[in-house]
């Protein structure tokens, strides 16, 4: 039918009878008189005078159509259609299925609103082919038919995931390859439209935002995380649970943090849109794993209820796992072997002492994912050993690199991987006045060298025969940690792969003049195994939706049974997790969802239409462009008859 954007534009029409008043107040009136000698010359105009009279009628008329027609584009007038019955164009309805669907707005939850647009689309579409997807855990394939399309709409149900937005319109658009409309029903939340690009819809196709409601207010947990990363033995670790405030009003909030048998309620305030932590340090005496969780208790006013509990998994680890590959005597007194395990004791990193012919072996069976530190001085030969280093960085452990033999040069050239330093030639200062060359003081900050801070004499009086070392080469992400007096590296570090390398540079040729020296090496290995741990690990939580490797199925606290397919085994909803082994997992919403706070649509380009209106929403065909052409050919033919 007919619409008008401007409806108070449509005065200008009144503009369309100018010409003709115009006409009527120009006219001039004439009496007729009688020239007998005129008479022939009468006859003669007549036909003349008619001619005449009906151009300018002509005339009048092109003009006010002209007026009239440059009204109704001015107005805005234009044809409006049905959305949702939009002829033959084929469309596909993508129903959000995600968690933040299932807050609960004026005692309903969102996906109910959103499943009744759903079903006002499919009645008001006629006979236009519709598709049907729901995103999320519990969607499965797309529907096809009307029939079918209300069977699943029936029984739809949201899951607890972020549904893959950007994977759920992709494959929308993929069903409209020769074009059409999707319609995406959604709550608007901050997740609704994540990693989606509405600039990247190809053309032909429409997206049509389609406001199911939503906007609550929400509190919610958002994330678990331990610090350090990976926890050890008798070594404190702190749990640390993230609180988020969407509501619009400040919050008193109470979390019950649980880790293992260790539990208490902490308090916490946080401000209208904030996000909080709170904390628990636990110290556990042996190895395994054990089960993490965080819960909300508030008023009970929050529109999202899953997201108010959160679990975890925490693995304990026995030791950081230690082995030190050398050739030479460890009982030599002047070698530099000794003072190295000593020193590593001391840190509480009791060393699997190996040679470098049954290094492999040795590396072969450290664990993955145990924090590993691996020790090399003091080599004959490089041989066979940096294939076996290369694997050792890559998969996440540390290799702390004394340089005192021309083999432990080679081997830094060998690993495959640049090295915290170039090393080059090697400087022979047997002979040369001890003391000169004192390590100078840089990047103290470093968890390494803090034990040194304040202690300058300490730092003054050590120096070292060593090979050169350059700080150049492709290791552009090496820290110096240590430099000596006359600029060569004694201490650096870089990450390679998930692993880290630390090259320290001394020689064990004169106990009274290296890096073993007294407590210089005990003070620089007391921190190693703060800075080999990952300092924060923040996934003890897997989303809703993930996949993990199982050879039997998991059960849940409800005692469902997670069915294994390929191997593998997806968590569908929140929770912790067990298997006959006594492993854990757990999942829990993903902290995106619980931001309920609605998204502008007009900052993404894109047009909403709320739920409620959806079956009226309309398709609007301007038809100014026409009316304009219509403008510009009533003149031209006005010009061509006015002459």
């Amino acid at each position: 039918m007919i619409a008008v954007l401007a409806p108070a534009a449509l005065a200008l029409s009144a503009l369309a009878a100018v010409p003709i008043v115009v006409h009527l107040l120009t006219r001039q009136r004439v009496q007729d008189r009688s020239f007998p000698m005129l008479a022939f010359l009468a006859q003669v105009e007549a036909g003349r005078a008619r001619r005449s009279r009906l151009r300018d009628r002509l005339v009048l008329i092109l003009r006010a159509l002209a007026l009239l027609a440059g009204a109704l584009a001015v107005a805005g007038l234009a044809w409006r259609g049905s959305l949702a019955g939009h002829g033959g164009r084929p469309a596909v309805i993508l129903l959000d299925g995600s968690a933040s669907m299932r807050q609960v707005v004026d005692g309903a939850t969102v996906f109910s609103r959103a499943r009744a647009a759903a079903s006002r689309l499919l009645a008001e579409s006629g006979g236009r082919p519709m598709t049907l997807l729901v995103t999320g855990t519990g969607g499965g394939s797309a529907v096809t038919g009307h029939g079918a399309i209300a069977s699943r709409l029936a029984e739809a149900e949201p899951g607890f995931g972020d549904g893959d937005p950007a994977g759920a319109l992709t494959a929308a658009i993929a069903l409209l390859k020769d074009g059409g409309d999707c319609f995406f029903i959604t709550d608007l939340a901050r997740g609704s439209l994540a990693g989606v690009d509405p600039q990247a819809v190809p053309a032909g196709v429409g997206l049509h935002l389609v406001d199911a409601g939503g906007g609550g207010d929400n509190r919610a947990l958002i994330g678990l995380a331990a610090e350090p990363g990976i926890a050890v033995a008798g070594r404190p670790v702190t749990v640390s649970a993230r609180v988020a405030n969407y509501s619009a009003t400040a919050q008193q909030l109470t979390i019950d943090l649980r880790i293992g048998p260790h539990g208490l309620l902490l308090p916490i305030d946080l401000p209208a849109g904030s996000v909080g932590t709170v904390s628990h340090t636990v110290t556990f005496d042996a190895a395994g794993t054990v089960a993490v969780s965080a819960e909300l208790s508030g008023d009970g006013t929050d529109a999202l209820r899953d997201d108010d509990r959160r679990n975890g998994r925490l693995d304990i680890v026995p030791a950081i796992a230690t082995t030190l590959v050398t050739d030479a005597d460890r009982y030599d007194q002047v070698g530099a072997v000794r003072p190295l395990i000593a020193a590593l004791d001391a840190a509480g990193l009791t060393p699997r002492v190996s040679d470098a012919a049954g290094f492999a072996g040795d590396v072969a069976a450290t664990g993955s994912g145990v924090p590993a530190l691996l020790v090399t001085v003091a080599l004959r030969t490089s041989e066979g050993v940096a294939p076996a280093i290369k694997a050792h960085l890559e998969r996440g452990g540390a290799w702390l690199h004394v340089v005192v033999s021309a083999a432990d040069v080679a081997l830094a050239t060998n690993v495959g991987v640049a090295a915290p330093a170039e090393l080059g030639a090697r400087v022979d200062i047997s002979e040369q006045e001890r003391g000169a060359m004192a390590v100078a003081q840089a990047r103290l900050d470093h968890a390494l060298l803090q034990p040194f801070q304040g202690r300058e004499a300490l730092l003054r009086s050590i120096a070292a025969y060593r090979y050169h070392l350059t700080p150049r080469g492709p290791a552009a992400d090496a820290a110096v940690l240590w430099a000596y007096g006359d600029g060569t590296i004694a201490l650096s570090e870089r990450p390679v792969g998930a692993g880290r390398w630390l090259l320290l540079n001394c020689s064990p040729a004169a106990l009274d003049s290296n890096l073993a020296r007294g407590e210089v090496l005990p003070l620089l290995l007391a921190r190693l195994p703060a800075a080999l741990l990952p300092a924060r690990n923040e996934r003890l939580t897997r989303d809703v939706g993930s996949d993990v490797a199982a050879s039997a199925p998991l059960i849940a606290d409800d005692g469902r049974a997670l069915p294994v397919n390929a191997g593998r085994v997806r968590l569908d909803r929140p929770g912790l997790y067990r298997a006959a082994s006594g492993a854990l997992e757990a999942a829990a919403v993903p902290a995106l969802e619980s931001d309920l706070r609605q998204l502008d649509p007009a900052l993404l380009k894109l047009h909403a239409v709320s739920a409620e209106r959806i079956a009226d929403a309309a398709t609007v065909t301007p038809l100014w462009p026409w009316l304009l052409a219509l403008v510009a050919l009533a003149l031209a033919v006005e010009s061509l008859v006015a002459g």
